[in-house]
């Protein structure tokens, strides 16, 4: 939701100016670019007190991080609580940018603290790939479960083709919706999974094997002789800047190109979705 209609929804509903609009953007991605590397070293350390010991080092972020991104989600698809229809924009992006930065900051931990408890919980590649494979699909079934929601609502009223301030409303109980949605499953996933309690923190030094037989204690520097490590970043990267991008404009090229009615902003997308099933 975040990518795909956080521009649209504070340009055509809040009516925000599209270089401020991509400011809050440019804003929330760099302050994940600058988290996601601290709670990763941070969640391979012991800088949290001690009574999250009996929860784990993964786990424990994840907490926190769900946390910061239900208090501050709803918040970001809503409107500034003590701004006027007559004060500045400014004003108005300067309510939105803590929000920005907590969810972001809730969604690195999240989403680093996640992929880093993948290793704890098996040491064979089949059933990493498996759980790998797992949480991309429930990622695929959440991102459905938002078209599904904002088709639903944007259908509703017929007489505004496109999406307009009148839709406010929509987006304010989409986010709401996503808030809950997200608290059930993963209060689900915290009564299923166990952090083992000695959790596997040694890697190979000139290899991505898991013999055990060669494995040592790997500081996070290390990975910087590694020739993999950027293969598989620069990889990593253009593949996202390619979707984020595409599911950001995506939108736009609907509505304001081809003039498709509003509910086509979340089928179409939903379509694109489906088949990465394929």
């Amino acid at each position: 939701m975040w990518f795909t209609y956080l521009m649209i929804y504070l340009e055509k509903v809040l009516k925000f100016r599209s270089s401020r609009a991509g400011l809050l953007m440019l804003i929330g991605q760099v302050t994940d670019a600058v988290s996601t590397p601290i709670i990763g070293i941070a969640s391979d350390s012991s800088v949290l007190p001690k009574i999250f010991d009996k929860i784990g080092r993964r786990m424990s972020w994840h907490i926190i991080g769900t946390i910061f991104v239900s208090i501050s989600f709803p918040f970001i698809f809503n409107r500034c609580l003590f701004c006027s229809e007559d004060q500045s924009e400014w004003l108005k992006v300067l309510w939105f940018i803590p929000f920005i930065m907590v969810f972001q900051f809730g969604w690195a931990s999240v989403q680093t603290s996640h992929l880093a408890l993948i290793p704890e919980l098996s040491s064979l590649d089949s059933s990493r790939t498996t759980m790998n494979s797992l949480r991309y699909s429930f990622t695929v079934v959440a991102n459905l479960s938002v078209f599904l929601v904002l088709a639903r609502f944007l259908s509703e009223n017929t007489h505004q083709s496109q999406i307009g301030p009148a839709d406010f409303q929509h987006f304010r109980t989409a986010g709401f919706l996503v808030v809950a949605g997200g608290l059930a499953v993963t209060m689900l996933f915290y009564l299923l999974v166990r952090e083992p309690k000695f959790g596997r923190r040694l890697s190979r030094a000139h290899s991505f094997s898991s013999d055990a037989s060669e494995l040592v204690r790997m500081h996070w520097t290390s990975w910087f002789g590694h020739i993999q490590f950027y293969q598989i970043a620069l990889l990593y990267m253009l593949s996202r800047l390619y979707v984020n991008i595409s599911q950001v404009y995506f939108p736009f090229y609907i509505t304001l190109t081809q003039n498709y009615e509003k509910k086509y902003v979340a089928i179409f997308p939903m379509v694109s979705y489906l088949s990465s099933f394929l």
